[in-house]
């Protein structure tokens, strides 16, 4: 685990068998864009970074029936309104 830590930027030792970090780190800031092994670090240290968030416009019926949701037709009537 070490040798990862230490391929990922961070300034880490073994001591005893324990890994320790040889000064504080800040892996990232607010509104920073991430890279590859900040991302990898975050997700080894097991922080979410991001929520997902699915709205959904329309959809299907097992029959055919297709219908809109109502922030489809919000949506449907503000994209038109951008187009004119």
């Amino acid at each position: 685990m070490e040798p990862y830590l230490r391929e990922l930027g961070l300034p880490t030792k073994l001591n005893f068998a324990k890994i320790e970090l040889l000064s504080d780190v800040y892996v990232c800031r607010e509104g920073q864009v991430l890279n590859v092994e900040q991302a990898k670090i975050l997700k080894l240290l097991g922080h979410k970074m991001a929520a997902f968030n699915l709205t959904l416009l329309c959809q299907r019926s097992k029959t055919g029936k297709f219908s809109q949701t109502e922030a489809g037709r919000q949506f449907i009537i503000n994209n038109n309104d951008d187009e004119e």
